[in-house]
């Protein structure tokens, strides 16, 4: 197996097991094998010392400390800065701004402009789609295209990888498999995830 492939293969899994879990569902623990198979294999095609690396890791997390911003998320503190974090510092003649990065089905358009133009309003700096489709399924470009579809999702991933926290447009309750991989992929690398609408019943 390619290594593009197992690392999509293991995001795959992680949004199995949140999905899981989020309906309380039996077979969590197996998605979570899964899960752990995988990311067995990559570090073994990768050389990495799996063992090590978490044990580094977790040091580092231990020693991490966080700062709340205005709007109560909690943010790491950057140790490369004598623990002051650039979203907590002093921007001018106000704190930097908190980022979010909107998620949700490309089928709410609307939602993801109103979005922008309320949070930008409210004085956050917001990450969102910029390939939007209104036509008809058969001719998205993002489905027409697999390629780049998948480009784009890998692209929106490091969107909140810059952001403080990520916004899920849950329109109905409605959240799509995109959707669930990005939610999965913020929550394993610790960003809060809210959402429009209470998640408990998402389709």
């Amino acid at each position: 197996m390619l290594y593009p492939e197992r690392i999509c293969l293991t995001a795959g899994e992680l949004a199995e097991a949140f999905d899981a879990w989020r309906k309380d569902r039996a077979g969590l623990g197996g998605e979570l094998a899964d899960v752990a198979i995988h990311l067995l294999g990559l570090a073994e095609m990768t050389g990495t010392d799996l063992g090590a690396e978490v044990a580094r890791k977790l040091a580092v997390i231990e020693a991490r400390t966080y700062a709340p911003l205005r709007n109560g998320v909690l943010i790491k503190q950057d140790a490369a800065t004598g623990g002051e974090n650039p979203c907590t510092a002093s921007a001018g003649s106000g704190d930097f701004p908190p980022v979010v990065c909107v998620c949700g089905s490309t089928r709410f358009t609307g939602e993801f402009n109103r979005q922008r133009k309320e949070l930008t309003e409210r004085g956050e700096i917001v990450l969102s789609i910029e390939v939007v489709a209104t036509q008809a399924r058969e001719h998205d470009p993002q489905h027409c295209d697999p390629a780049l579809k998948a480009r784009l999702d890998e692209l929106h991933k490091r969107k909140i990888d810059l952001a403080d926290y990520v916004l899920v447009l849950n329109v109905g309750r409605y959240i799509d498999e995109s959707t669930r991989s990005e939610i999965a992929y913020a929550t394993a690398h610790g960003k809060p995830v809210r959402y429009l609408e209470s998640p408990e019943c998402a389709a």
